[in-house]
């Protein structure tokens, strides 16, 4: 029963962090209109699309909605920003269900924030919506243009002079004579290279930063073009104040809390570019717990075991520097044949009996390397010796881990 309400516990903390993971919070600022800037802690909506709300913490504590019509020029962390323009935008999708014959543009004008990829003496920003996504450049002191790029489905006609479409899907590349048009000056710009470039963020950064070069401006930042780091690798080690309970019949017999000791590998996937709240995660580590019986009776039980957790994890991010996560998911528990129980002078070695161990954990990150968590697992039946017996184990952990990619990085 207990197993099941913690199991309960952990579903309703995953479906929780999945609730809140669209939106994340950290250290920004905003920039009004009239230039006044202010530090503050933004949450960002909707990592998948271009958000056009935010919110932001006031001095006094309190949370502030802001958006499109706001009095706000610009927004943004420490490595993504966004930008209100009036532009010029073709939304026609490149969603291949969803294209026609069409291969003109339609631009409308619409009121946007645009999302930083580079910042120089040319811009280039990008409009992401599901089944759409568009980019932008702008020269210093000239209106912001959208990059012409288009799919749409081949037409051809019958033999009566019809039009229709035969269902292949083509491109419209008016984007490549577009920038030739408008950097074509820069020596390091020809109409080879422009022939070769696709329509991506990665080619389309390149160019841009060969067109700031081209103008003399070393002071290019990269924005949406960097991501974070998808892994995290932590060596940890752990100690963790066990709880054993040997039950025969209708006996109870308890154990000293000893501490156990153990150290292994921790590694985090964060399944969502550029989120760096939500991760899934599992662990490799080995364990030694011995615990003696407080009575006289000359109990003794020895694990000796491989733990194999994984989970699902969420970071709130207190400052730029520390964030406080929790975590749960499920423990597998790996005998390596030297587990034992003694009774009454006789040595028995018995495999571990159980793989159903649920956890969750409270902890906390530092300068985005060091972390540091507690974390309590529901009670297992680690030991089947006779019939009617019992062996309860339950352990409360303390894990202390580095995370040693951004350390390598840093050697580089």
């Amino acid at each position: 029963m207990n197993n099941k309400k913690t199991v309960l516990l952990i579903c309703l903390l995953a479906c929780s962090l999945s609730a809140i993971a669209q939106e994340n919070i950290e250290p920004g600022y905003i920039i009004k209109e009239d230039g006044f800037r202010q530090e503050v802690m933004l949450a960002v909506e909707d990592n998948i699309s271009t958000p056009q709300k935010f919110r932001f913490k006031q001095p006094d504590g309190e949370w502030v909605n802001i958006g499109i019509d706001d009095n706000i020029q610009e927004i943004g962390t420490n490595d993504k920003a966004f930008k209100k323009f009036v532009v010029q935008i073709d939304k026609s999708t490149e969603n291949l269900d969803r294209l026609d014959e069409e291969k003109t543009f339609n631009f409308v004008q619409d009121v946007l924030f645009l999302e930083y990829v580079l910042s120089g003496s040319v811009s280039l920003y990008q409009y992401r919506r599901k089944g759409l996504i568009k980019f932008f450049y702008q020269q210093a002191n000239e209106d912001i243009q959208q990059l012409k790029y288009k799919k749409h489905l081949l037409v051809t006609k019958d033999q009566y002079g019809r039009s229709y479409a035969k269902g292949k899907v083509v491109e419209n590349t008016a984007y490549k004579y577009q920038l030739f048009e408008a950097f074509e000056s820069c020596s390091n710009i020809n109409s080879s290279y422009i022939a070769d470039l696709n329509h991506s963020k990665k080619d389309l950064v390149k160019f841009f930063r060969t067109v700031n070069e081209c103008f003399g401006d070393e002071a290019v930042k990269e924005l949406a073009q960097k991501t974070h780091n998808r892994f995290r690798i932590y060596p940890v080690f752990k100690m963790s104040m066990e709880d054993f309970r040997y039950e025969i019949g209708t006996d109870i017999i308890t154990f000293d809390n000893n501490i156990g000791y153990g150290a292994g590998l921790r590694i985090h996937f964060l399944p969502i570019n550029n989120n760096k709240h939500l991760s899934l995660f599992t662990e490799g580590y080995y364990t030694h717990q011995r615990a003696a019986s407080t009575s006289e009776d000359g109990i003794e039980l020895m694990m000796r075991v491989i733990n194999i957790p994984f989970g699902l994890q969420y970071d709130f991010f207190l400052s730029d520097k520390m964030a406080l996560f929790l975590n749960g998911g499920y423990n597998l528990m790996l005998d390596l044949n030297k587990s034992r129980v003694t009774d009454t002078n006789i040595s028995r070695y018995l495999p571990i009996s159980t793989r159903d161990n649920a956890f969750a954990s409270l902890g906390f990150t530092f300068y985005n390397i060091v972390v540091a968590e507690l974390r309590y697992n529901s009670p297992a039946k680690v030991f089947d010796i006779f019939p009617d017996s019992n062996t309860s184990y339950q352990p409360l952990i303390l894990t202390v881990g580095i995370d040693v990619l951004p350390l390598l990085h840093k050697k580089k």
